[in-house]
Order: C-alpha cells, then sequence, then structure tokens
C-alpha cells in the first residue's frame, strides 16, 4: 500500500534505563510496522549505562549493584546491567546483544540522522562516563 501524506519522523530521548529500552524496543517496534516503521530522526540517551554498570572496592554505598543474585528471581534489569545474564548455551548477555556491531540494534541506531550520547564524566556514580556514550 502506498502511504498517504508525508513520511513520519521520529526522535527519541532517553534518561538512564529509558535509552537502553529505546534500543531494544526499536527492532521489535520495526519488525512490527515494516513499511511504516517512521525515519529516525535524533537519538538522545542521558546517563544511559549502555555498556552496564557494577559496585567496585571505591564505591561501596553502590555494592547493591552486585547482588543480582537477590534481585534476579524479581527482575532480570540488575542482572542485565551488571552483564551477568548470559548462559552458557552461547547466549550475550542483553547489553552485549544491544552492542553488537552486526547486529540489528546497532544498524537502527545507525539510522538515526544524528545520535547524542550525553553523561557526566564524574559524579555520577550509577552511569560510568564510558559506559554513558556508545
Amino acid at each position: 500500500d502506498e502511504p498517504d501524506g508525508p513520511r513520519v519522523r521520529a526522535h527519541f530521548v532517553g534518561h538512564s534505563m529509558g535509552g537502553v529500552i529505546v534500543r531494544g524496543a526499536l527492532a521489535q517496534v520495526e519488525q512490527e510496522l515494516g513499511e511504516r516503521f517512521p525515519e529516525l530522526g535524533h537519538y538522545l540517551s542521558l546517563s544511559t549505562p549502555h555498556l552496564g554498570c557494577r559496585a567496585t572496592l571505591s564505591q561501596p554505598h553502590l555494592w547493591w549493584r552486585n547482588l543480582v543474585w537477590v534481585t534476579s528471581p524479581i527482575t532480570p534489569q540488575l542482572t542485565q546491567l551488571a552483564i551477568q545474564d548470559g548462559g552458557s548455551d552461547g547466549k550475550l548477555p542483553y547489553l552485549m546483544e544491544l552492542a553488537r556491531h552486526d547486529g540489528p540494534h546497532w544498524k537502527l541506531l545507525e539510522r538515526f540522522e544524528t545520535r547524542t550520547c550525553a553523561t557526566l564524566s564524574s559524579g555520577d556514580p550509577p552511569t560510568p562516563a564510558a559506559s554513558g556514550a556508545i
């Protein structure tokens, strides 16, 4: 079917986990919408932990992040953020799957006209600077 009218252009802003959610959801949305999938304008992530996060010995107040065994029966989110959700079956951890350069998530990220990842270089314990940029 020929679309009626101009094509929609979508822009996305994701703060913290919202940036990961946008990246993870786009492939499914593209699959469901097919030809009706919008053009991608600007992707902006603000302090998004693209490469995960873990507490170190220098951050004892954040050690709760390393207790994924406590929260994993309830939600996979902390396990995914700690990049401990990969299986012995060869399945990559979720954040690593999102970062695969030959994968669908990365290819969709490349389709954005512009991409901006902003994070604090210091003072943001949940999202280290290296994790906030992709």
